[in-house]
């Protein structure tokens, strides 16, 4: 199968990278020049007319995300997530399009968030995604897949579990806030990436989640990794972010999904990673 890939080196691309190389033909587009590593053909976004590949499947994953205190302008966010998006669409029509979308589209609910719950984006970064995929949406063939909070080895250091495994290793404290009783919900790579083989594969079209069986609190988190490093759990200040409660049974019944890795051998693998980084 002939794949493009966008934002193929970013955490996820690269994991979809490992696991389909030797399956697909694999082209890679990104925004920056700097080489992958990847025994791939790999371009520039602003190359785009110069792919002439004719792919079976497009698998959008670029995306500019504001997280933690890394706040993206408007203007990246629309050129990255929407008008990108359009440039694509246009100009491999006859493809299959993924597009990985974000949680964040649901914003803050009260109830279990489900395949077929309201969307309410609250967040610049969120409405961009959700305008992502409604460009997609107007394609010969699409899929969608929600993803809740991905980690794994390489992820984004700007986010909770690499703040709690660096304050752990570093200070041997971690500073939770508030009561930590916050609930998240962390869904590991390699099932983001068994998502994706499933979807690409037979074609599925419509709107899938991906999300882990159950949420983890803060607290619940923090301790995990203070077990596993020997290290304190403090909390400070206060914290007033919602909690989400997420149900994907009909997008694991649907696409066969029978398995998921286990968070806390998710989060040991990861934190053996990380301390080999220091």
């Amino acid at each position: 199968m002939k794949i493009i890939l966008t934002g193929h080196k970013g955490f996820l691309g690269s994991n979809i990278i490992k696991a389909f190389q030797a399956q697909h033909d694999i082209t890679g587009i990104s925004r920056t020049k700097s080489n992958s590593g990847f025994q791939i053909k790999e371009f520039i976004s602003s190359e785009l007319n110069q792919v002439v590949e004719k792919p079976d499947v497009v698998i959008l994953c670029h995306a500019a995300v504001s997280s933690g205190n890394n706040h993206i302008e408007t203007k990246e966010l629309y050129e990255s997530n929407v008008s990108f998006t359009d440039e694509l669409i246009k100009q491999f029509p006859d493809a299959y399009f993924l597009f990985i979308s974000s949680i964040s589209v649901y914003g803050n609910q009260e109830k279990t968030v489900n395949e077929h719950s309201s969307i309410s984006p609250l967040s610049e970064y969120a409405i961009s995604k959700l305008w992502g995929e409604q460009i997609v949406k107007k394609t010969k063939g699409y899929g969608i897949l929600r993803f809740s909070s991905l980690y794994g080895e390489n992820m984004k250091e700007n986010t909770i579990i690499p703040n709690y495994v660096n304050q752990a290793i570093e200070n041997g404290v971690i500073e939770v806030w508030g009561n930590g009783e916050r609930q998240q919900n962390y869904f590991h790579v390699s099932d983001a990436v068994s998502y994706i083989d499933k979807m690409i594969v037979n074609q599925y079209e419509g709107v899938f989640l991906g999300t882990s069986l159950k949420e983890v609190s803060n607290k619940e988190l923090a301790n995990i990794i203070a077990k596993e490093l020997g290290s304190k759990v403090k909390f400070i200040e206060s914290d007033n972010s919602f909690s989400l409660a997420f149900d994907n049974k009909s997008s694991r019944e649907f696409l066969e999904i029978t398995s998921e890795k286990d968070l806390e051998l998710g989060i040991i693998e990861y934190i053996n990673w990380k301390q080999k980084q220091f």
